[in-house]
């Protein structure tokens, strides 16, 4: 039978602080990580030792910032209202200046993560992240659509009149059209990286935060 050596010993205890840190995160509490520990054949005072070790070098979330299903609905209605809200500031910005600022964009990645988690009552997680990116990409098109929609009235009113733009909705199923054909012309190289800095903005700020594994001593 081979001796015990030094590496198969902290192989040992990487992977039993491995199934500390994998417990933590499914929310299990210390009592029963320890009895789980205990009925695989760690002794208690070492159970209890490392326990404590994973709990200082890496604490779970706190309670309240843990991810719960009935957030869903409130983080939705959070993203979606910041989606119109900031959507809708970038677009009158930019027709009342005659100028699309880019970085405004990545302002509405900004307000989407941050509506997300207020709404969800300061939980994050997975869910919530997915949910903000959604809501960013959605209000830089919401964003997008104001101007373009502005900018078709004055041609519409050049080329055939008031009369043809007193007939025209925003919420027109041709105008809509109109503008998904026309997304590739609209966007360019900019756009697409203040599309990136928004989404990633709201991605990160709803993250909930990862526990690392204890380092060996």
């Amino acid at each position: 039978m081979e001796e015990n050596t030094p590496k198969s010993a902290e192989d040992a205890l990487h992977k039993i602080r491995t199934f500390i840190l994998k417990q933590m995160q499914e929310g299990a509490d210390k009592e029963t990580i320890k009895i789980r520990l205990m009925a695989s054949g760690v002794r208690e005072e070492v159970a209890v030792e490392l326990i404590e070790q994973a709990y200082v070098q890496s604490p779970p979330a706190p309670p309240d910032e843990e991810f719960k299903a009935g957030s869903l609905l409130p983080a939705m209605i959070g993203g979606g209202l910041a989606a119109v809200a900031g959507g809708l500031i970038w677009g009158l910005i930019a027709v009342t200046t005659g100028y699309e600022i880019g970085w405004i964009a990545w302002g509405v990645g900004v307000l989407a993560g941050t509506g997300v988690v207020m709404f969800a009552g300061g939980r994050k997680g997975l869910p919530l992240q997915l949910i903000a990116v959604t809501s960013a990409v959605l209000g830089v098109l919401i964003g997008k659509y104001f101007t373009f929609y502005s900018a078709l009235k004055e041609y519409a009113a050049e080329e055939f009149g008031a009369e043809v733009v007193a007939q025209m909705s925003m919420l027109s199923p041709g105008v809509a059209q109109i503008f998904v054909e026309s997304m590739g012309a609209m966007m360019s190289g900019f756009d697409a990286l203040w599309v990136i800095l928004a989404v990633g903005t709201a991605w990160g700020i709803p993250k909930a935060k990862a526990l690392q594994p204890a380092e060996a001593d």
